[in-house]
């Protein structure tokens, strides 16, 4: 999705993920804004050599504060994943989300607040968080896609023209005015997607990094 934030939203970059290297020489790759583009600034930024970045406010669920804007910093956050990258970010929620299952896949937030039990979900959701939970991958007129997040595996096909197309746009979020209403549905039905205020995401990511051998996913 092509969105700008009200306020520039800045990425703190790092070339090593384990905090004892952080004062290491040459550790710190310097700071940059979100991108419009966030899914080719993930792959930039993996490319570049970056394996721990910061997003620098909170990621707010509940559409009161100023926090960055939700689709963006997710859809981000669900590509640094997918290359296998550390996400240092701070989840602000409503009372009574149902977190983390549906976005467990996600590179866990260091701290969650705005809920009774944030600390609680956070570490939840670090226990439960391993690469390959619930991704897709193409074929030849197909997409597979692959979810783990209940515990047992479940997989899905689509080979429609139509919603393939919808996936790539979904991908990169997209108004929920814009997605045909009967593809939506689809979307929705099999908890592929995720709506934040009048946007919608694609949940699962493409898998970048096989964090085994690919058949043992």
């Amino acid at each position: 999705m092509q969105t700008a934030t009200s306020q520039r939203t800045v990425l703190r970059l790092r070339r090593d993920y384990i905090p004892q290297a952080a004062g290491m020489p040459a550790m710190q790759l310097g700071i940059t804004p979100l991108a419009t583009d966030v899914i080719g600034q993930a792959t930039d930024l993996f490319e570049r050599g970056v394996r721990h970045v910061e997003i620098d406010r909170a990621v707010d669920f509940t559409g009161t504060g100023p926090g960055v804007d939700v689709t963006a910093a997710l859809v981000l956050i669900r590509e640094l994943t997918a290359h296998g990258m550390v996400v240092a970010w701070h989840a602000r929620l409503p009372q009574g989300i149902n977190l983390p299952l549906m976005l467990g896949h996600l590179y866990p937030p260091a701290q969650v607040t705005g809920v009774s039990r944030g600390e609680e979900i956070a570490e939840l959701w670090r226990r439960r968080f391993y690469l390959g939970k619930f991704f897709w991958r193409r074929g030849p007129g197909f997409v597979e896609i692959r979810d783990r997040r209940m515990q047992r595996i479940a997989r899905r096909i689509i080979d429609d023209p139509a919603q393939l197309r919808w996936l790539e746009v979904l991908s990169r979020g997209a108004e929920k005015t814009a997605v045909p209403g009967d593809v939506l549905a689809d979307f929705a039905a099999k908890n592929l997607v995720h709506e934040a205020g009048e946007c919608v995401w694609l949940t699962p990511y493409r898998i970048r990094r096989w964090p085994c051998h690919p058949m043992a996913v």
